[in-house]
């Protein structure tokens, strides 16, 4: 009899351990799914994953809006840009696909660095102000991504625009959606 209450507590154990990776699995699947994709895409869009649409409010704004960068709506007439009358956002711009997103936050850095803005202190105090920003905390994190020092002088060539796209994009966005190599480089050659 003790055998048999044996047998079935380590069948109990098994399957309750079975039970408890099939639950493991599904949740880690959802986090990995593919995005959701809203009804009102447009089909012309494409989103940061390649895929048709704007994203749903699970993702980050900056995402959402193919706007790695969360460039504020301005009359810049930016290559890719949503028209303001189909912006939905009405703050931030919105753009076709993720890589015209990152072509303007390439062109704003670049353009802001040749006129001056030449150290990150400068750079990053135009780009998110302290009236709207922690631009200490960013300027901190953009060095801890970068290995720039704050008050060095910049110049706009690939390799740092390439730097700073990433870190700000991770500031703006979170971790899990920096900008790619392949994303930097086909925005790049759109310049």
């Amino acid at each position: 009899m003790e055998s048999r209450t044996r047998q079935i507590v380590a069948a109990s154990l098994i399957a309750g351990s079975m039970i408890l990776a099939i639950i493991a699995v599904r949740q880690a699947n959802k986090r990995k799914s593919f995005p959701h994709v809203s009804r009102e895409s447009d089909p012309a869009v494409r989103n940061y994953f390649g895929l048709p649409g704007f994203l749903s409010s699970d993702y980050p704004r900056g995402i959402r809006n193919n706007n790695p960068g969360n460039l504020k709506i301005t009359s810049s007439p930016w290559n890719g840009k949503i028209a303001a009358g189909k912006n939905s956002d009405r703050t931030f711009e919105q753009f076709i696909s993720f890589e015209y997103g990152v072509r303007a936050m390439i062109k704003q850095l670049k353009n802001d660095i040749d006129r001056g803005y030449n150290t990150l202190v400068k750079l990053i105090g135009k780009y998110a102000p302290p009236s709207e920003n922690n631009t200490s905390g960013y300027i901190t994190f953009v060095v801890s991504q970068t290995g720039l020092d704050k008050n060095a002088g910049l110049v706009s060539t690939k390799a740092l625009l390439k730097n700073l796209v990433r870190a700000m994009s991770v500031m703006e966005n979170g971790p899990a959606y920096p900008v790619t190599d392949r994303q930097f480089e086909e925005a790049y050659q759109m310049l």
